[in-house]
């Protein structure tokens, strides 16, 4: 990733990704009150995947909305062709969330 070579200290993965907060935001309530439920973890897992994807769909369009505020454009500016990356992206991350659920199917 070459955005790393922007940061002026080492940079460790799982702090970097604050997994620790991640990896523990999980609390099936069929374990506060002790009533199996072994696909809840999943159910929580996958719904939280979702919002995260969600947010990364956020990032992009908003992103793309900025540029489009330009008030000019070639049809071969660099600009539009992130543009069009960018939406690529959009894309092919909802076809993520559709195959998601595939997940949970019985």
């Amino acid at each position: 990733m070459m955005f790393f070579q922007h940061f002026p200290t080492e940079v460790h993965y799982s702090d970097y990704l604050e997994l620790d907060k991640i990896l523990d935001a999980q609390h099936p309530e069929s374990d506060r009150r002790a009533l199996p439920a072994h696909d809840e973890m999943l159910f929580i897992v996958i719904h939280q995947a979702y919002e995260l994807w969600f947010q990364a769909l956020l990032h992009e369009t908003e992103s793309v909305i900025r540029i489009m505020q330009t008030p000019a454009m070639d049809d071969n500016s660099p600009e539009l062709q992130t543009i069009v990356h960018r939406l690529s992206r959009c894309s092919t991350i909802l076809k993520v969330l559709v195959h998601q659920i595939d997940i949970m199917e019985p």
